[in-house]
């Protein structure tokens, strides 16, 4: 109940981009107070809703 929320960067698009997120201030909007430590991090990608096919590629993923 309310555990898990979803923080949409970029809702479609081609090539290469970079994204930079703050993830205490998401978590702050998504859940209205501040977290504790973060021990979980998902990136997921879906093509479901225009029958298409999804690739992808993470490089130099880090948290700081």
């Amino acid at each position: 109940f309310g555990r898990v929320k979803s923080v949409i960067l970029k809702q479609a698009g081609t090539g290469r981009f970079m994204e930079q997120v703050d993830l205490r201030a998401d978590y702050a909007r998504a859940f209205g107070r501040k977290p504790g430590a973060i021990v979980a991090v998902a990136i997921g990608a879906d093509s479901e809703d225009t029958n298409g096919t999804v690739r992808a590629r993470l490089e130099d993923f880090s948290i700081f």
